[in-house]
């Protein structure tokens, strides 16, 4: 199969990913679900939902990851299918979330960051991290807000 092929079946499993913590975080947590008070104000929704993806995944996947990319100690290294650079990424990622977050929550944005930066790597394109991203946080907040 081409890469494109496995690529958009790989994208569509990422979609269905925040079901499944979402799943994981009702149990693990005292999430309910339900329509976030975030949605009364469509345009604190507009910026949670839709600028912080995109301002996110441009500084961490397009500046950060696309820099570490580009440095020589770092290309072409990767731990199983991920990147040295979305491993360094993701972490910072999870770092900066944890001076907004307590508990288990900061911890639970690595691994969708290290998804984002997967697709980041394959495309070259912080694109399809944008897509996910905005989706994830739309689950995220029918859970928490």
């Amino acid at each position: 199969m081409s890469w494109r092929h496995d690529a958009i079946q790989l994208y569509l499993a990422a979609l269905i990913i925040p079901l499944a913590m979402g799943f994981a975080l009702i149990f693990l947590t005292d999430a309910t679900f339900g329509v976030p008070a975030l949605f009364n104000t469509p345009g604190l929704a507009m910026f949670y939902l839709v600028l912080v993806p995109i301002v996110e995944e441009a500084a961490f996947r397009g500046f950060l990851q696309g820099s570490l990319s580009s440095f020589a100690p770092f290309r072409g290294r990767y731990f199983l299918w991920l990147s040295l650079p979305n491993l360094i990424t993701s972490a910072a990622f999870t770092a900066v979330h944890f001076m907004h977050y307590d508990g288990f929550l900061p911890a639970a944005t690595f691994i969708p960051s290290l998804v984002f930066g997967f697709f980041k790597d394959k495309t070259g394109s912080i694109l399809p991290s944008v897509g996910l991203h905005i989706l994830y946080n739309l689950g995220f907040n029918s859970l928490y807000f």
